[in-house]
């Protein structure tokens, strides 16, 4: 009788620790897992880095992503913001060579490949934004008087 108690009791010991081996054998199986993942991302990753297999676009699987050239900004511009609206790229509120062009705001159509010049701003080193489709800049440097503003604009 105390030969069967101490066997039960054996037996409830056993199974616990086999419960708890299965169970660590399930994290180890899942950590195996995730480190088979991220091993393939850095072999993905230096084959692109390298050169050997380039990422598909995420939009256009088929596609590979590379730089295409189109046509130059007109003016040279430094720090300029872009915002996107509907198919055109507005670009602005950058530092230029010439202090007229620091006014402006350019816009780009892709499938024309052209900029267009929009009417001078009153502001210059503006941010740039979209709101409800239309166009928004924020904040800058007023040209009548050169002082910070906190003025939006929409157009």
């Amino acid at each position: 009788s105390s030969k069967k108690i101490a066997l039960t009791s054996k037996a409830a010991t056993l199974t616990q620790k086999e419960s708890e081996l299965a169970s660590k054998n399930a994290i180890l199986e899942r950590q195996s897992s995730t480190i088979r993942e991220l091993n393939e991302q850095l072999t993905r990753a230096r084959e692109f880095l390298s050169g050997q297999n380039p990422q598909p676009h995420p939009l256009h699987p088929q596609a590979k992503i590379t730089w295409e050239s189109c046509r130059d900004l007109p003016v040279g511009m430094s720090g300029a913001q872009t915002v996107v609206i509907r198919d055109r790229v507005y670009c602005g509120g950058g530092g230029a060579t010439d202090d007229d062009d620091q006014y402006r705001v350019f816009c780009y159509s892709p499938s024309e490949d052209t900029w267009n010049t929009l009417p001078d701003h009153y502001v210059k080193w503006f941010g740039l934004g979209q709101v409800r489709g239309k166009l928004v800049t924020v904040g800058g440097i007023k040209k009548s008087d050169g002082k910070i503003t906190n003025e939006v604009y929409e157009f």
